[in-house]
């Protein structure tokens, strides 16, 4: 795609014509390419960078601590979006129920409570039940009471409606 606006822009600018007309299409087209490439960074690759959204279902996280080396090390949570908004026109627009990787700069208690998450999960599947642990964005309760920081427990298992009442 960037090829082809570059062929464009070079058509636009050695064509005849006024020059402020050329100058507002050159612009123009600059605008389309970096909406482009802004559009297309956001379905890119997994996992995002993008925010984590405000309440999710944890299906997983992946946690590489950091090194000596100077790798800052990421927490990674693979999560299902609950009521995502689509953010602009150009963003990822997962279908609902569409789990999605967010990578999380490295931290300790985020960290723990990942594998106390991923141990809940892993033992639950092993028993043949499935398990659903909710991320919620909000203040962390206990030592830690930074607003924004990721909040998660586990969900009661759904009941069955009851049969024969209205």
């Amino acid at each position: 795609m960037l090829a082809v606006a570059t062929l464009v822009l070079w058509l636009l600018a050695s064509a005849e014509g006024a020059w402020y007309w050329k100058v507002l299409a050159t612009l123009a087209g600059i605008a389309v390419i970096f909406g482009s490439i802004h559009a297309t960074g956001t379905g890119r690759g997994w996992p995002t960078t993008d925010p984590f959204p405000k309440n999710a279902i944890l299906q997983w996280c992946v946690i590489r601590t950091p090194s000596v080396g100077g790798d800052p090390g990421a927490v990674t949570l693979w999560a299902t979006p609950i009521n995502a908004s689509r953010g602009w026109p150009g963003a990822y627009d997962p279908t609902p129920g569409t789990p999605r990787a967010y990578q999380l700069p490295y931290d300790e208690v985020l960290a723990a409570e990942c594998f106390q998450a991923n141990k809940a999960i892993a033992q639950e599947a092993a028993q043949g039940q499935s398990s659903q642990i909710a991320v919620k964005k909000g203040k962390r309760t206990g030592t830690s009471g930074e607003p924004g920081r990721l909040r998660m427990y586990k969900l009661p298992p759904p009941r069955e409606p009851r049969k024969g009442t209205p």
